[in-house]
């Protein structure tokens, strides 16, 4: 029985893995009829347009760029995918760079400044940007606020809130204020042109701008949120002293305002939550059993 039991489990597992495979979920998402794309509720005429941008971040960027290209192929005018690896298949027609991770990389800069030099130079109404975005890409894609802010320090920064103790969330609020394109300042890089973004997510809650620190999407952190955020952890202490000095100042700059919710679009295509449904489901119809979905979500300090 034990083993029929661990046949049928592994069997929902592969089948689940399946159907939730990054790159088929992409292409069920864009649907694109002659000139007419429809993104979900999202519906553009791509013709009204001079450029399209495809810019992928994360570690499902090329699975997911891969996607994209196969449905707008020449529609396509630039764009890059910043990932953590690469395979003999993930050849695209978009500049690649390989990012680190847990930690970022020198690529992991060199992404992020490529990517808002490509935006600010296509920010009017004529440009589309089509951002597709999945786990990883807080520390694949960085530009700290300040030239002053080094690569070491970003990685000296991001031990030091992995070792605090702060929860996930607590951790992308300190980083969105240290950073160029988190917090939704990557969209604002382009913020005249009409924007669409996908999400693959690796975060347990709604929050889609949990996923890479926010990229493209407003913070709903302030700078009191920051401010306690550092004192409860005593962060100041801990941080490389000119990068304490800089945030003492108070010159970093606020995370931007909600745009115009006409101008840009938002997409979750998978999440966990939609794996365990998908896996209920497969169980449920195809074995016969009696699925419930453990939903306790405990977050905190190890110990």
């Amino acid at each position: 029985m034990h083993s029929d039991l661990r046949t049928i489990a592994t069997n929902i597992f592969h089948r689940t893995l399946a159907a939730i495979e990054v790159e088929s979920v992409v292409r069920h998402a864009l649907q694109l009829n002659d000139h007419i794309l429809k993104v979900g509720d999202t519906t553009c005429d791509l013709k009204q347009f001079s450029q399209l941008l495809v810019i992928a971040i994360g570690k499902a960027a090329v699975p997911m760029a891969r996607a994209a290209i196969s449905i707008l192929g020449d529609w396509i005018s630039d764009g890059l995918i910043a990932t953590n690896e690469l395979t003999e298949a993930s050849n695209t027609q978009l500049k690649t760079f390989i990012g680190g991770h847990p930690l970022p990389n020198q690529d992991s800069l060199a992404a992020a400044e490529f990517a808002l030099n490509l935006l600010r130079a296509a920010n009017d109404e004529k440009t589309r940007v089509l951002f597709l975005l999945s786990g990883g890409g807080s520390a694949l894609f960085e530009k700290p606020i300040a030239d002053e802010i080094t690569l070491d320090d970003l990685q000296t920064i991001n031990r030091v809130l992995v070792g605090c103790g702060a929860v996930i969330g607590e951790m992308n609020v300190v980083r969105r204020f240290l950073s160029a394109v988190k917090g939704g300042r990557l969209a604002e890089a382009a913020n005249r042109a009409r924007q669409i973004s996908l999400y693959i997510s690796d975060v347990n809650s709604d929050d889609l701008s949990a996923v890479s620190s926010g990229l493209t999407l407003p913070s709903h952190a302030t700078r009191a949120d920051f401010d306690r955020i550092l004192t409860k952890y005593d962060l100041l202490r801990q941080f490389p002293a000119h990068i304490s000095e800089l945030i003492a100042g108070g010159n970093l700059p606020d995370l931007p305002l909600a745009p115009a919710a006409e101008f840009r679009s938002h997409h979750l295509l998978l999440d966990n939550r939609k794996a365990l449904q998908t896996a209920q489901q497969i169980a449920e119809q195809d074995y016969n059993c009696v699925v419930e979905i453990a939903a306790d979500l405990v977050e905190g300090e190890v110990a």
